[in-house]
């Protein structure tokens, strides 16, 4: 999402992000997530143990609602919200698919603020 401010461009980044997974959990989920959509993002880590799912739209929103009730199991899940603004003043407005999830998924939203 981008929000055009007064001398710039503010750039608001959501993803889902499920943690603590073993190898074979997390293989599962993606190939969850390929078949029911070719262009979500997900960004897999073996190191850390997590997986982080780019949430562009209701689309990405209801996938990842269905992903939650399907893997009932999943330990720590969270919304990350990615703020790039030189603008130290202001404010935004989530979508309501982020709220969605939100309480479909009982996960807290997080916010990262970059300048």
């Amino acid at each position: 999402m981008k929000i055009e401010r007064e001398n710039d461009i503010d750039e608001i980044h959501f993803s889902f992000r499920i943690q603590e997974l073993n190898v074979n959990k997390q293989k599962k989920i993606v190939e969850y997530l390929k078949n029911r959509s070719n262009k979500i993002e997900i960004q897999p880590s073996e190191e850390y143990k997590n997986l982080v799912i780019t949430i562009d739209n209701e689309v990405d929103s209801q996938i990842i609602i269905e992903l939650n009730e399907k893997f009932k199991n999943l330990k720590k899940i969270d919304i990350t919200i990615g703020v790039i603004s030189s603008y130290d003043h202001g404010g935004f407005t989530l979508p309501a698919y982020i709220f969605d999830i939100a309480k479909k998924t009982n996960c807290p939203i997080q916010f990262s603020w970059f300048t």
